[in-house]
């Protein structure tokens, strides 16, 4: 095994999360521990999945993993690089590996902004590829997905129609997740979700399977 194999891809060093909350004193405010000293290594190829009862702290772990909540105390390591307090740089480095897929898919999409639009983002923000190429990715992954090419000049809000159809919108942020995880064309890529791809679509468990691990 190499080194960069045994090197984890984000390893969560002994994490606490510990919110304010509007309860108590203006000067000794009530707190809540969502996380608790937590260590989490994600190494290359690997599948890690967190199970507890609601509140428990999984999705706040979950976002510290990817960067959208800071740990209150506590270390987190990107490729072996300290990323706890990130910079812009940091966090464009670690948008072309790591990208989240949300609970309700809807909502990681812009309202305003075609689909051909919003899968053409992530190239143009990490400068993936020529002109020519970019188009060719938008097209397979829109294929890739199920859904037409004529989906592409469409709003988020037109691709629902019907319970045949209702699902498209996830199919989209699906898509457009995939591009971010495929920008930095190596074997290091990290997809963290709220909750199992069935569970988002139960009759398409297979297909969002392959989705989310095609090589």
């Amino acid at each position: 095994m190499s080194d960069a194999q045994k090197e984890p891809i984000i390893f969560l060093d002994d994490i606490s999360v510990t919110f304010k909350t509007r309860t108590g004193s203006l000067l000794h405010p009530n707190l809540v521990h969502a996380v608790n000293h937590v260590t989490i290594k994600l190494m290359p190829g690997e599948t890690i999945g967190i199970v507890g009862e609601s509140g428990c702290g999984k999705s706040t772990t979950a976002n510290v993993m990817c960067g959208l909540q800071s740990p209150t105390s506590g270390k987190v390591y990107f490729k072996g690089e300290d990323v706890t307090k990130r910079t812009s740089d940091l966090r464009k480095k670690m948008g072309r590996v790591v990208s989240v897929v949300f609970q309700d898919p809807a909502t990681a999409l812009n309202p305003r902004m075609i689909v051909h639009d919003q899968l053409l983002d992530p190239l143009l923000v990490h400068k993936v590829g020529s002109t020519a190429e970019q188009e060719k990715r938008i097209k397979e992954l829109i294929e890739l997905v199920g859904l037409p090419k004529s989906a592409l000049r469409a709003m988020p809000g037109q691709l629902s129609g019907g319970p045949a159809r209702g699902h498209r919108p996830c199919h989209v942020s699906q898509a457009r997740c995939d591009h971010r995880r495929r920008a930095d064309f190596g074997p290091r890529r990290v997809r963290p979700r709220s909750d199992p791809e069935s569970a988002h679509r139960p009759q398409e468990g297979p297909r969002s399977v392959h989705d989310v691990h095609l090589p």
